[in-house]
């Protein structure tokens, strides 16, 4: 939830900022976007984190939070300057030789601590992953 807190906090200064550096369609309102990316971090990782106990709550959680991070890791790969803006919070990270941050490891709190591209296969495999059957009591017979 790192990331919600901070974006929340830094929507106006920096979220808007950077979502408008996407290009477009993006740039034409980048408050909308910010605001949107907030509301999408907050209900998807909530629904992920309280609602693992039921099959569909994770999986809406992730199919929310999707293209959201699709957004963020073409951010990273391709827009040019993109990483540079996140110098600070990926300061301390490792990142693979010849790679964007999306494969960061060790960012700081605000960032997630992994790179966007390693959040978007988790919830890949979180909508991919075979659903589970409800576990039943069975008794044996005398």
């Amino acid at each position: 939830l790192g990331p919600c807190f901070s974006h929340a906090i830094d929507l106006p200064n920096n979220l808007a900022t950077r979502v408008a550096d996407l290009g477009p369609p993006f740039d034409a309102a980048p408050m909308v976007w910010a605001l949107l990316v907030c509301l999408t971090e907050t209900i998807g990782t909530l629904l992920i984190v309280l609602g693992c106990r039921h099959d569909i709550a994770p999986r809406m959680g992730a199919v929310i939070l999707m293209p959201k991070m699709a957004v963020a890791t073409y951010g990273h790969a391709f827009v040019p300057g993109f990483d540079d803006k996140f110098r600070k919070s990926y300061a301390g990270a490792w990142t693979p030789p010849g790679f964007s941050y999306n494969w960061a490891v060790g960012a700081s709190w605000d960032c997630g601590i992994f790179g966007a591209g390693y959040f978007l296969a988790a919830y890949m495999i979180i909508v991919a992953w075979p659903r589970s059957e409800p576990a039943t009591l069975t008794t044996k017979a005398a």
